[in-house]
């Protein structure tokens, strides 16, 4: 029944056979793993727990329960429990890459590198764990080390477009744009923790700003908005209460279903920017592309499909992380960022005014904060 997604069927005959046998523990794993399915966390919890206990090596209830106390936001917690994990088996890789993961979000980053460098220890042909410390020595500023990981990760799995794009990064190679599904990846992964991130975190405050320029500037709720790019839906939320129609499209699935529950759009749609732009009927007054190029590289197709497909005049409304060099570049952040004179060159071409620009604060970076560009562009 589970596997035929009837789950609250599952859960009964799960019970009664725990009744019947109280002291098999792989009958909580699974009853565990199907309340996990409908949310039910404590009571999923609970059977985990009453698995582990009934088998101290049943380390699929050790890393559920981890699970459930991130998803609460007990990182210390879920720490704990994956320690647990390590007692009862010092060669668990996958937990110290896990361990390593959580203590990185509190912070902790000599133990985060520890822990990753005990699971590689342990299985040197662990992608995964290669790849989050090439990662945390990026974020420190520590490219060499940063190099080494990636180039390590690389040789277990060659093709990766992650690494790949993050390798280029931190050896100053830019590119005109990502490798092929290295958006899609990054954001299914981090769709569910990514707006809490952005906007607590990273103090990232740009859908607001927008929608303080919109309404002072009188917009009417007639006019419809294509949100290229819309992520977890933080600009909908800004704007639902403004206007009649609001369109949304993201390449990350994950994105689309954090979106959706706010309901704040009247379409969503998983689909990339280029083929969106290229294939369906344009009849937009507002284009907003928000936080979103700097994933991209390149966005000249961009300015040329909206200029060339949509059906009425309009503005297109845009971020970019600015930078004062030439065109656009690969920062080691893996992040593009954008210069002014890169954007005047392609409105010159695609017959664009630009009629608002300024820079400002667009999230926090370490101990700083990123300037950005806000585009307000007439077509």
């Amino acid at each position: 029944f589970f596997k035929t997604g009837n789950t609250r069927v599952a859960i009964k005959y799960f019970q009664k056979g725990i009744k019947l046998c109280p002291s098999l523990p792989y009958a909580y794993t699974y009853l565990g793993t199907a309340l996990l399915d409908l949310e039910e966390y404590e009571e999923s919890k609970t059977a985990f727990e009453k698995a582990i206990e009934l088998n101290p090596m049943d380390f699929e209830a050790y890393n559920s329960i981890s699970f459930i106390l991130r998803t609460k936001g007990d990182l210390k917690g879920a720490i704990r429990i994956l320690i647990k994990a390590t007692k009862k088996d010092s060669k668990n890789f996958v937990a110290y890459n896990d361990i390593a993961i959580l203590q990185k979000r509190l912070g902790d980053l000599k133990g985060s590198i520890e822990n990753y460098k005990k699971a590689i220890n342990i299985n040197p042909k662990y992608f995964k764990a290669n790849q989050n410390l090439g990662n945390l020595y990026r974020d420190l500023g520590d490219y060499d080390n940063a190099i080494s990981s990636y180039q390590k990760a690389l040789r277990i799995k060659p093709n990766d477009p992650q690494v790949k794009h993050m390798l280029n990064a931190v050896c100053g190679h830019s590119t005109l744009r990502p490798p092929g599904n290295y958006v899609e990846d990054l954001f299914d992964e981090y769709a569910s923790s990514f707006e809490d991130s952005l906007t607590q975190k990273l103090d990232y405050k740009i859908p607001s700003l927008i929608s303080s320029y919109l309404k002072k500037n009188n917009y009417e709720t007639n006019k419809k908005i294509i949100d290229l790019g819309c992520g977890t839906g933080l600009l909908g939320l800004e704007l639902n209460k403004y206007f009649d129609y609001i369109e949304g499209i993201d390449l990350s699935s994950s994105m689309i279903l954090e979106a959706k529950k706010k309901n704040f759009y009247n379409k969503l749609s998983k689909i990339d920017i280029i083929e969106y732009l290229s294939t369906e009927m344009l009849d937009f007054d507002l284009f907003i592309s928000l936080d979103v190029f700097i994933y991209i590289g390149e966005i000249s197709d961009i300015f040329k499909l909206i200029k060339s497909r949509n059906k009425r005049k309009g503005k297109f409304i845009f971020s970019t992380e600015h930078n004062s060099k030439k065109d656009f570049f690969l920062e080691k952040s893996g992040r593009y960022s954008h210069s002014k004179k890169y954007i005047d060159n392609l409105c010159k071409k695609f017959d664009f005014q630009i009629s608002s620009f300024k820079k400002t604060k667009l999230r926090r970076q370490s101990n700083h904060y990123l300037i950005g560009g806000i585009y307000i562009l007439d077509f």
